[in-house]
């Protein structure tokens, strides 16, 4: 097996054409997902450049942890903070698909738990905007996990359930959502407005957006795999490193697909997550540009690449959109 097995990523892509004005409202967005991160009101305050409307920081166990701000042109911005604590490790640990009556849906049940959450905390100030401002464009953004509680707190606010279903109808919301992972089990079944109000990014090699249940367990089978192989190694780290092409001995799979009743077992207790919305993919090869490609179909699978993690950081994100539209980050 050799090193750089993976050149580029997996999924099924097309050449997406933004201009420069989507681009520069998704670095922007970028940097309040990124701000979620800060610690404390003035920190958070001296990243984004503008006052809050509302702040929520709480250790509290499967607690949502954003904040509420205005930008320069007046548009209304909450954004969820990702994966910073063993709690939000916890939370991405709960993945047991539960129904939504809201979304008509199972959804994945951490993930739905923080997200009514944030719309219990935030609903009464996003009414009081709407109250003054019935036009008011809101944006909800976030990182990781933040970002699939930004999703789906988007379609509970805003989705064609809800009182406010009117607004994502006109374009009047918008979800940008970067390093998510797939939460929904039949986000087909969202309107068409649901496709242009809910974008997400994916910055080349990034994990965290593959690592749907049935992905997880095609990369458990085939670490299974290597650890039957006579003198690999039973150490998990050696059989990470293996997988990686970290070395030349041996040519083994890093993925190994489901028997029928395994799926079958999968999909019923752990749940079939998928992206929902317009899918993104940041591009960038060698000393090539970064490109912009949208994904037609999401590779099920947990590519092994040396950059698997480190491209599923918000610098990243940032630097990636920053070098589209030629600023640095």
């Amino acid at each position: 097996m050799d090193e750089g097995r993976y050149q580029q990523p997996l999924h099924a892509l097309k050449a997406y054409e933004a201009d420069s004005e989507f681009l520069a409202t998704a670095l922007e967005m970028a940097r309040y997902a990124a701000s979620a991160y800060a610690a404390g009101a003035s920190a958070i305050c001296q990243q984004v450049g503008t006052k809050l409307v509302a702040l929520r920081q709480d250790p509290d166990l499967l607690q949502p942890n954003f904040f509420l701000a205005r930008n320069p042109l007046g548009t209304l911005v909450l954004a969820v903070r990702g994966t910073a604590t063993a709690s939000d490790g916890l939370t991405n640990a709960l993945f047991l698909p539960t129904w939504s009556e809201e979304l008509q849906q199972e959804v994945h049940s951490g993930v739905l738990r923080m997200a009514q959450s944030v719309v219990e905390q935030a609903a009464a100030t996003i009414d009081q905007a709407l109250l003054e401002d019935p036009e008011l464009e809101i944006v909800l953004v976030g990182h990781s996990l933040g970002a699939a509680v930004a999703v789906v707190a988007t379609l509970l606010l805003f989705g064609p359930s809800s009182r406010h279903s009117q607004k994502m109808q006109r374009g009047e919301v918008k979800c940008f959502a970067y390093g998510a992972p797939p939460v929904l089990s039949t986000p087909e079944q969202l309107p068409e407005s649901a496709r242009y109000s809910l974008i997400t990014f994916i910055n080349r090699f990034d994990v965290v957006p593959t690592a749907s249940p049935q992905a997880l367990a095609k990369l458990l089978l085939a670490l299974d795999e290597v650890y039957k192989t006579p003198g690999v190694g039973r150490k998990i780290t050696g059989r990470i490193r293996r997988l990686r092409g970290r070395t030349k001995t041996y040519r083994l799979p890093d993925v190994v697909d489901m028997k029928p009743e395994q799926r079958e077992r999968q999909i019923s207790e752990g749940g079939n997550y998928k992206h929902c919305g317009l899918v993104l993919l940041l591009n960038k090869s060698g000393g090539n540009p970064t490109t912009l490609d949208e994904v037609q179909d999401i590779k099920d699978q947990c590519v092994i690449h040396e950059n698997m993690f480190s491209d599923h950081m918000m610098s990243e994100y940032e630097q990636r959109l920053g070098e589209m539209l030629g600023i640095a980050c």
